[in-house]
């Protein structure tokens, strides 16, 4: 389903936040992410690298989107199979 279909049918389903560009995504605010998307818990670290990775890279980049569909967690680490 494509995200904006999803944010009208199922809004409840996209998670949200905010981040100041001049600080990044904090770590505090990676977990966050992590627990709300159900990350299995040996894999929080490595998610939240990767995650705090994706938005240095956007906001270094000056970015106005930056998706990754799918991101996913194999036995290998995290992966992004698509990305714009």
């Amino acid at each position: 389903m494509e995200i904006e279909s999803l944010a009208v049918e199922h809004p409840e389903s996209v998670i949200r936040m905010s981040v100041d560009p001049n600080v990044g995504l904090r770590d505090f605010a990676a977990r966050r992410l992590a627990f709300a998307l159900d990350v299995p818990m040996d894999r929080v670290g490595e998610f939240c690298r990767v995650a705090k990775v994706l938005v240095q890279s956007f906001i270094e980049l000056d970015c106005s989107l930056l998706e990754i569909n799918p991101l996913i967690l194999t036995p290998k680490g995290v992966m992004a199979l698509d990305a714009k």
